[in-house]
């Protein structure tokens, strides 16, 4: 910019860096003027001031607005409000819940006041009207300025800091309840204040980054074309830039730094918050800057669809239609059933191959979780749920070949459409590579693999006709850009046949010429569509007026030739540099004029990526940490964590039915107690004398198997029970005596009733003790001087009982009654059903096992 004889350069930086999450959350710009020259060589007196208006913070000039100024220890700031905010809410993309910032100086007065002043005087005058009123009234500013001196140039940048802070930033279900989440940012900072002034104070070192990031962007950009790296700079902002990474407060009103998620506006079209269509689109920039990213933004849409709130067996198109607010969207409507479906599955994949991570996948595909005990409780949600990706997958083998009644991304909506069947084709592969990688079945990968390359067979057959693919099955007349190709390339998918990219790029080649123009496929029939226009090619024919951006550059890293390649690149750089229109790099154009038709400012531009997601190597999937375990345990482990949760979830069936059992026989119970129960003969009476002290059962782990009925006493153990006043309680400690039995020391201790501990397992609040012997189980009932030690066959599971003194609790004989002979002989079928699903288990591991080592 000149003003007379002085030159200065004036920018706007965006901080990026996605590894960053406090610095990617921080909604705050920089504006910095870092060239000052006069050229003339004389040295001249030089101030610069800027302000901002209460449209910042609404969209209506009738809005009553109010404002402050803060003066920090290294910065000063103004902040401007509406005086009644509205939570939630957006009018023509402005937030009206918000606070904007500007930082440098200090003062306030209205917009004529203080740029007459700044004319007249050379600075502003250091004042702040306190009158707060509406917009349109004597408009209210918040103005900064900056007396350089006499200089002929500048040496160091001047720098202006501009925000908009909204706090909650995001209203988000989980679980069925509706959470607020603020910006990540928080987890750092008490007061805005302090944010403001780290920004401010770390400028060098974010634009030491932003131009190492820009740098690394162009070089490899340019290696494509120069073209490619222009429109690849204009678009990395707009993906970014629609992104809010956020986090809870505890109970204590503390940011929670490790609850982190990412949700993103749907910038220049619905205000949809997450939409998946927009971010398939944009899914390359975030692949390309940081791939583990990525997966943060698929989360908040698979764990909501992963929860009771959604029932639909086909993906969501969104989180909600109105960002800020991403409370869900379960709507039956099936239009973008297969888009959604299988962008989603896709997307999944694209993540786990960039980071090699396969935790996000596993977790929305789960048959069986291995777990550890640590991680129990927080997985058993996951385990319970069903298979979400599965489920999509199964929906698309069904529904994606001959598509009726569903809508592609671009709004067409006929049947049989060739670009919506082959993405919801290359999305079954997808789910097969998933599948492999977290080890389900061999039948189920297979199926799926015969799934994904029977139906490719079939489209290729239906689809591509004179050496290009039509529009709709068997149209001649029309065609359209085959950009759902590109999600093949991404995957490293075999699914479609090579020669299908060969013969696209041949007939992109002959529609287009070359150098600068653009041939028009003018045929004497009038119903052919003309190929390229203006601005490029239509991406369909169905709608030949439009064209889109991110679906030409998808459509440019499908090409197998560099010179095709650029032809298309040609035509998205031509409109994005054309001044057609007033608005940011749009999605949707006019062909011929150039003039946006949707997507303003979309992070769909993140598509530009295309080339250089490509770029970043696809890794071997890791299994989760939960389930990597060291060569040579992995059998046991797997089957282990198959019988574990196999175990919870059947002893707590078999607790809950006993419990009720109980609970009937409540009052037979207290009519004939078990006083009136002859002991058995091997229990020894306690002493009239001895100290009252709390009762126990204590419980085995189930007997070795063997004929029901052997039963044998184990003589050479003995339990030894006494009191002990200090606690209050009893001490209990086992004694090994002899070859024919082994087992683990036990003590028990605490007032009544008795708490367990020493060996003691807490299975979903039964307390049980280890122990185990040649042939069976020992179970010790009341307190006393001493007690010896029976052995039987007695229930797996037994809830701890405090008795009354001087009763006897038998173990099961002959005379157990015929109720709990039937939960002993289901708990034993239960165990011998266990026994086949480890057998069972430790066949398939055995028969992966040579795989594991290869890659250990």
């Amino acid at each position: 910019m000149t003003a007379g004889p002085i030159h200065f350069n004036v920018t706007f930086m965006d901080p990026i860096d996605l590894t960053d999450w406090n610095r990617q959350s921080f909604p705050f710009s920089y504006l910095f003027i870092d060239s000052v020259l006069s050229t003339d060589g004389e040295a001249r007196s030089i101030q610069f001031y800027s302000y901002i208006d209460g449209l910042w913070v609404s969209s209506t000039s009738e809005s009553a607005v109010r404002w402050d100024t803060t003066e920090t220890s290294s910065s000063t700031y103004h902040s401007i409000s509406r005086s009644n905010l509205q939570p939630m809410v957006e009018q023509q993309d402005r937030a009206e819940d918000g606070t904007a910032y500007y930082a440098l100086a200090k003062v306030t007065d209205f917009i004529d006041s203080i740029t007459q002043t700044f004319l007249q005087n050379g600075v502003l005058a250091n004042t702040m009207d306190t009158q707060f009123r509406q917009i349109n009234s004597s408009t209210p500013a918040l103005g900064l300025s900056a007396d350089l001196g006499t200089i002929s140039e500048l040496d160091g940048p001047l720098v202006w800091a501009l925000g908009f802070v909204r706090e909650p930033a995001i209203r988000h279900v989980n679980n069925g309840a509706v959470e607020s989440r603020s910006s990540y940012f928080w987890t750092r900072y008490k007061t805005i204040g302090d944010a403001i002034d780290s920004f401010l104070n770390d400028f060098s070192n974010s634009y030491s980054k932003a131009v190492t990031l820009d740098d690394k962007i162009i070089s490899q950009a340019q290696t494509v074309s120069t073209q490619y790296a222009d429109v690849v700079s204009l678009s990395l902002r707009q993906a970014a830039g629609s992104i809010d990474v956020t986090t809870l407060r505890d109970r204590n009103g503390r940011y929670v730094s490790s609850n982190m998620k990412v949700f993103m506006k749907d910038v220049g079209f619905l205000s949809r918050t997450n939409p998946v269509d927009t971010m398939y689109a944009a899914f390359p920039a975030f692949l390309y800057l940081d791939p583990g990213f990525a997966g943060y933004m698929l989360e908040p849409l698979l764990e909501y669809q992963a929860s009771s709130a959604y029932t639909n067996v086909f993906a969501a198109a969104d989180l909600g239609i109105s960002y800020p607010d991403a409370l869900g969207n379960s709507t039956s409507n099936v239009l973008g059933a297969i888009e959604n479906s299988a962008g989603m599955l896709i997307m999944v994949l694209a993540h786990a191959l960039k980071t090699g991570d396969g935790t996000l996948a596993d977790r929305y595909v789960c048959a069986f979780l291995v777990l550890s005990c640590s991680e129990l409780q927080c997985q058993l949600h996951s385990f319970l749920q069903y298979d979400l990706l599965k489920t999509w997958a199964d929906y698309l083998v069904k529904n994606t070949l001959h598509p009726s009644g569903y809508q592609t991304d671009d709004g067409l909506t006929f049947g049989d459409m060739s670009n919506l069947s082959l993405k919801g084709i290359i999305a079954i592969g997808a789910i097969a590579k998933i599948a492999e990688a977290l080890e389900k079945p061999l039948a189920e990968i297979d199926s799926y693999k015969n799934q994904a390359s029977s139906l490719a067979s079939q489209w290729q057959n239906l689809a591509v006709t004179s050496g290009r693919m039509a529009s709709r099955y068997g149209d001649d007349t029309n065609w359209a850009l085959a950009y759902n190709l590109y999600a093949a390339r991404l995957l490293e998918s075999d699914v479609i046949n090579e020669k299908i990219f060969s013969d696209q790029t041949a007939f992109y080649a002959s529609q287009a010429s070359s150098g600068d123009s653009l041939l028009l496929n003018v045929q004497e029939d009038p119903n052919k569509r003309l190929a390229a226009q203006k601005y490029g090619f239509p991406y369909d024919t169905l709608d030949s007026s439009n064209g889109k951006s991110s679906w030409l550059a998808f459509t440019a890293a499908t090409t197998t030739d560099s010179s095709t390649r650029d032809a298309l690149i040609s035509m998205i750089h031509s409109r994005a540099f054309s001044n057609a229109s007033s608005n940011p790099f749009s999605v949707i154009y006019d062909l011929e004029t150039g003039q946006t038709q949707g997507g303003s400012s979309s992070p769909a531009q993140g598509s530009m990526f295309s080339l250089l997601a490509l770029s970043i190597p696809n890794r071997r999937i890791q299994l989760p940490l939960y389930r990597r375990v060291r060569k040579g345990v992995i059998a046991g482990s797997v089957v282990g964590g198959v019988f574990l949760i196999s175990a919870v979830l059947a002893g707590a069936y078999f607790w809950r039915r006993r419990r009720r059992r109980r609970a009937k026989e409540k009052e037979k119970e207290a009519a004939t107690p078990y006083a009136s129960i002859e002991p058995r003969e091997g229990v020894v009476q306690p002493k009239a004398t001895a100290p009252v002290v709390p009762e126990v059962v204590v419980a085995g782990l189930p007997p070795v198997p063997g004929p029901s009925n052997e039963k044998s006493a184990l003589r050479a153990s003995q339990l030894s029970v006494q009191s002990d006043s200090e606690h209050s309680g009893l001490q209990a400690q086992q004694q090994q005596q002899g070859a024919g039995w082994t087992g683990k020391g036990v003590v028990l201790r605490g007032p009544s009733p008795l708490s367990l501990e020493g060996s003691q397992v807490d299975l979903l609040g039964l307390p049980t003790v280890s122990a185990s012997g040649s042939n069976g189980k020992g179970v010790v009932r009341r307190g006393g001087s001493s007690s010896s030690l029976v052995a039987e066959d007695p229930p797996a599971i037994v809830p701890r009982l405090v008795l009354p003194q001087n009763q006897v609790v038998p173990a099961p004989s002959a005379n157990t009654t015929e109720r709990d002979a039937d939960l002993i002989r289901e708990v034993r079928e239960l165990r011998r059903e266990m026994e086949q699903i480890r057998a069972q288990g430790q066949q398939r591991l055995n028969e992966s096992l040579p795989e594991y080592r290869d890659h250990a």
